[in-house]
């Protein structure tokens, strides 16, 4: 099991690392990569209940193999927003920490969506992660510019 949710995990970071570098601008490239994610599970719902639901309970050893998925989607997240890496040392931030809260309510979205049978629309799911995302980003900005 914990290979299978690896090599899941790593098809799903290619695929978002794909999207993403389709473009510069940074509004369009996170919603390319929420576009893709949410996309690849709909699309492929078995995958999505390993990733998103099974490997958090598999066993005691998936716990490692979670926490380097994890690390690696808040690299994802710090490159679609910038002013995560931007942060003023004084500002008491830590942007590998807001960077893994947002892959927790990005996540909490997905397995909510995937637990209702996909029911709710995709564009709506996608504006729903895009207003977390950049209403974080916005509120940063607001706060730590002079």
């Amino acid at each position: 099991f914990d290979a299978v949710w690896e090599e899941e995990a790593q098809k799903l970071e290619a695929l978002l690392s794909e999207a993403g570098a389709r473009t510069s601008d940074p509004d369009r490239k996170l919603r390319a990569v929420l576009t893709a994610y949410f996309s690849h599970f709909s699309a492929n719902r078995e995958i999505a209940q390993v990733l998103l639901i099974e490997g958090y309970s598999a066993s005691k050893n998936m716990e490692g193999t979670v926490q380097r998925g994890i690390h690696s989607f808040t690299g994802m997240v710090r490159d679609v927003l910038p002013i995560l890496d931007n942060l003023p040392k004084k500002s008491g931030l830590d942007a590998e920490l807001l960077a893994t809260a947002l892959v927790g309510a990005i996540s909490q979205l997905a397995m909510r969506w995937h637990m209702e049978g996909y029911t709710t629309p995709r564009a709506d799911i996608i504006r729903s992660a895009m207003a977390i995302m950049l209403g974080l980003s916005d509120r940063l900005e607001d706060r730590l510019t002079p």
